[in-house]
């Protein structure tokens, strides 16, 4: 056996610490915000050339923000807040993404069957309403307009 592979080798030495970023990326404010969301130990472990490929993959998104529909609503409950955002606009992911995005937040989970079945129930109820008072509606100019079917109507009803 080579006296290189033996139990009775030096033990390695310590990695060295990771060199600090240059500083011009401590200036930049994408990095700064990257960093301040890590712990110390594994921000202090990238090294420029890391920090440089980091900026350069999430500086060079073109985001605008804006969507033609962006509802967002705090909705306090019972000592307890709950959030709702609803947007809506022209699909700029790549099918990739997509993909993915299928695979680590399906449809058919059990909070989104709630809220999907919440909110049929309301528009279903809302739809009732509005039925309602449309047939209460169009029942009132109905005897208005037409006197006879009126009192045909009510012939049947007694």
């Amino acid at each position: 056996m080579p006296a290189s592979l033996t139990s009775t080798s030096a033990p390695a030495p310590a990695p060295a610490p990771a060199p600090a970023p240059a500083p011009e990326l401590h200036s930049d404010p994408l990095i700064n915000s990257f960093l301040s969301q890590l712990p110390t130990k594994t921000a202090a472990s990238f090294t420029p050339n890391q920090l440089e490929a980091i900026k350069r993959q999430f500086g060079n998104r073109k985001w605008t923000g804006s969507h033609p529909v962006d509802i967002r609503l705090s909705i306090p409950f019972i000592g307890r807040g709950f959030y709702l955002v609803l947007l809506m606009g022209r699909e700029r992911r790549s099918k990739e993404r997509l993909r993915n995005d299928r695979v680590f937040h399906p449809l058919w989970r059990m909070g989104n069957l709630m809220a999907i079945a919440s909110a049929t129930s309301v528009l279903l109820a809302f739809g009732v309403c509005l039925a309602y008072l449309l047939g209460e509606y169009e029942e009132r100019t109905l005897f208005q307009v037409q006197p006879r079917l009126e009192q045909y109507l009510r012939r049947q009803w007694k």
